[in-house]
């Protein structure tokens, strides 16, 4: 969860992410979360908006790391009504390619979602 302001471009509408082996790609921010991005940032502070800090805060405002982002997204299912215990972060990932896959059939191939989750091989993708 090492996401600065240098990674988001919110003009280009684009977010750079790092992945294993400090591997990066450009992934389009969807035109819903820009103003998301906006408002959230006038809510810190001055030093928190420089463009190396990170973008996320825990409530102490520490950095927000995996672990607290596993809890956000657990007690977010649970305030639902859905069982925290049987979803993952990694089951949304693999969540938003089949929608993307299922909802844009004539515009996303294969070798389009292997770049947009950074796999390597595209039998992975293809799993």
């Amino acid at each position: 969860m090492d996401l600065t302001w240098e990674q988001v471009n919110l003009e280009n509408q684009t977010i750079l992410v790092r992945g294993k082996k400090k591997k990066e790609r450009l992934l389009p921010l969807h035109p819903i979360v820009l103003p998301l991005f906006q408002d959230y940032k006038e809510t810190l502070f001055e030093q928190q908006k420089h463009y190396s800090e990170p973008i996320f805060y825990n409530q102490k405002n520490k950095p927000l790391n995996p672990l607290g982002l596993h809890k956000i997204f657990k007690e977010i299912l649970e305030r639902t009504g859905l069982p925290a215990h049987r979803f993952s972060l990694h089951h949304l990932r693999h969540t938003f390619a089949t929608l993307l896959l299922q909802e844009n059939k004539d515009k996303v191939d294969l070798r389009t979602l292997q770049e947009l989750l950074g796999h390597e091989s595209l039998v992975t993708t293809r799993m």
